[in-house]
């Protein structure tokens, strides 16, 4: 994390986080964020992502601690974020017009205040999907499904999973929790 990859602040101390902030980002293809494996302390905000069509994340988080991602705004044909084993993750106030937000076997996030909109060029079927994580928080999202057959919030395989207080419009499925085995 430099300043030559985005950085305009911080140390990634908790005191004195790395900040990366205020940038428009759009590309064909590729992902605009990623990054993989850092236990620093990272604040991620007031970011505008664009991509066109490709499978590319907005924001690809791998084998991540301490990283807040805060008012983002995204218009994607990929995932808007992919958070894979993480913990100690927040996520507030990120706006996504046609990507999904995938959070996998992670721990201890808090996603509040997300706002999911349908993109009419790609037809996702799940916008928020929590697989095989635990201590997950999703509140005060506003999730408006993209086509009348999807799920709106898809916990599956998790374990201590909070979902509350969001409004979900347009969807064959509010909240979808699966298990392959146990008890949900």
């Amino acid at each position: 994390l430099t300043v030559d990859n985005g950085v305009s602040g911080g140390v990634g101390t908790a005191q004195d986080p790395y900040i990366i902030e205020g940038w428009e980002i759009s590309g064909p293809n590729e992902t605009c964020i990623v990054i993989n494996q850092t236990w620093k302390f990272i604040i991620i905000r007031n970011l505008t992502l664009t991509r066109g069509n490709g499978s590319g994340a907005g924001i690809l988080l791998q084998d991540v601690s301490n990283c807040t991602i805060s008012d983002i705004t995204t218009d994607m044909q990929g995932p808007c974020l992919v958070a894979r084993r993480c913990s100690n993750l927040g996520v507030e106030n990120v706006t996504s017009v046609g990507g999904p937000f995938t959070i996998e076997f992670s721990k201890n996030v808090v996603m509040l205040g997300l706002k999911f909109r349908p993109s009419t060029e790609w037809g996702i079927m799940t916008p928020i999907w929590v697989v095989e994580s635990e201590y997950v928080t999703v509140s005060l999202c506003d999730v408006i499904s993209p086509m009348s057959s999807s799920t709106a919030i898809l916990v599956q395989d998790s374990n201590w999973v909070e979902v509350d207080n969001n409004t979900i419009t347009d969807s064959y499925r509010g909240i979808q929790l699966t298990a392959d085995e146990g008890t949900i």
